[in-house]
């Protein structure tokens, strides 16, 4: 904690000493850290730090999950009664395709390009991952991990139309959750915020909280210089 307080106060003193007028400093969530280090909340606050933006994030404690909703298990069964596969695909491109028509209908498109995802899966393949539901190769859904250790946390979701229909992104949920990163503490939907966290996508955090998922925040603060 000592330790975290000189830190502060160099890195202070140093853009202080530049002319900066303001440090804009986001605080990691506890579910991503490996071991209780929450020194820096503490040094935010002894240099009066101000709370200008909370998200709310969606996770899964796995251990102690809570049930899906009925309406997700039945999309679960479904997805089994019709023969979907979940399959983990090296290759992002398809998905990539998917992705990008399924968010311009939002006037969005993904944070990386297809070579930038390629370019981070290259080098950290073990923790970036893609899984796809497909029938009868079909793509329907798919879902981007990242695997901190502790915590998987899911970058990009999207389905096809079909997918929707199916309920092809509940059963890759569910399956990730009770099978493949089960032995892991969290399982993290990501914010569900928009406008710095002012504005709640309330039917985006429904689906979450009906997989189970309910509310971490993420912070962020300023530290006034002058």
């Amino acid at each position: 904690t000592v330790e975290c307080l000189d830190i502060f106060d160099a890195i202070i003193h140093y853009y202080k000493s530049r002319g900066i007028l303001e440090i804009d400093y986001k605080a990691i969530s506890h579910i991503f850290q490996e071991y209780p280090s929450q020194e820096d909340l503490y040094a935010l606050f002894r240099h009066n730090a101000i709370l200008y933006r909370r998200d709310v994030s969606s996770v899964v404690e796995i251990s102690d999950k809570i049930r899906f909703s009925e309406t997700k298990r039945q999309a679960v069964k479904k997805c089994l009664k019709e023969g979907i596969e979940i399959i983990e695909n090296e290759n992002f491109s398809e998905y990539w395709e998917l992705l990008t028509k399924v968010l311009f209908k939002f006037n969005a498109k993904p944070v990386h390009t297809l070579e930038e995802i390629h370019l981070l899966k290259k080098n950290f393949p073990k923790q970036i991952r893609l899984f796809e539901a497909r029938l009868k190769n079909d793509l329907l859904a798919g879902i981007v991990t990242y695997d901190y250790g502790n915590t998987v946390h899911t970058q990009y979701m999207a389905n096809s139309e079909a997918g929707r229909k199916s309920g092809a992104l509940d059963f890759i949920s569910f399956n990730l959750i009770n099978d493949l990163f089960k032995s892991h503490k969290y399982f993290s939907f990501g914010i569900s915020n928009e406008k710095e966290g002012k504005l709640l996508n309330e039917g985006l955090i429904l689906q979450k909280e009906m997989m189970g998922g309910r509310a971490v925040v993420n912070d962020f603060y300023k530290i006034k210089l002058h």
